[in-house]
């Protein structure tokens, strides 16, 4: 059996492992990491991972962020997902990225991660659906 403090280290370098970027609301106007903050956050989120401005994220992320409030001040269960959106990084590449809003233990938590694999398949079953309908008319 495992110890709290190991465990707390395994589910950190698990969140690490999976290059997410797991946040808290500090409170209306910031964030801060809880995780080793992955070497893509910047892109989407400058500044110092410690104190980070939710003005700053890029545009999409910052639309997402005042629903991710909204949704943190309810209280519910579940998550709220921004569904899938590109930047570039630093090389010109288009990058995937999606977030997710929920609550732990009432503490507002922002999941950020990299999601290539997850929008091409996406994009492959849309793809696959147009083709159906193009065969089918």
């Amino acid at each position: 059996m495992t110890q709290p403090n190991s465990d707390h280290t395994l589910l950190l370098e698990l969140i690490r492992s999976l290059d997410l970027a797991m946040l808290v609301e500090t409170d209306d106007d910031y964030l801060r990491t809880i995780s080793p903050a992955p070497t893509w956050l910047s892109r989407v989120l400058p500044g110092d991972p410690e104190q980070l401005r939710k003005d700053d994220a890029c545009d999409f992320l910052a639309n997402f962020l005042v629903d991710a409030h909204a949704f943190w001040q309810m209280a519910r269960p579940g998550k709220l997902r921004s569904g899938f959106w590109i930047e570039r990084d630093d090389n010109d590449r288009e990058q995937v990225f999606e977030a997710s809003a929920f609550r732990l233990e009432a503490v507002p938590i922002l999941l950020v991660e990299r999601a290539p694999n997850a929008y091409d398949d996406a994009q492959k079953v849309i793809q696959t659906g147009r083709e159906i309908i193009t065969k089918l008319k």
